[in-house]
């Protein structure tokens, strides 16, 4: 399979999306600074990682063949 189905796509952008958005939620509750801190910056990473993976950007848009490809143009 060269490429994900959108479908395949939504689903699971939209899972980490909602991961991140509880993280969020459930940072806003925690009394602990550092505590809180990490739980911002792991929210943020999951929005980030589930944005890529809806907009199907870097790292998500590389396959196997396109990276058996550059090498072959590399070896060119």
């Amino acid at each position: 399979m060269d490429k994900d189905c959108l479908g395949c796509r939504i689903v699971s952008g939209s899972g980490l999306i909602g991961a991140a958005a509880y993280i969020a939620h459930q940072s806003k509750k925690s009394v602990n600074k550092w505590g809180r801190l990490f739980m911002q910056i792991s929210s943020f990473g999951f929005a980030s990682v589930g944005a890529a993976r809806l907009l199907n950007i870097y790292p998500f848009n590389v396959t196997h063949k396109n990276l058996q490809l550059e090498k072959k143009q590399e070896g060119s």
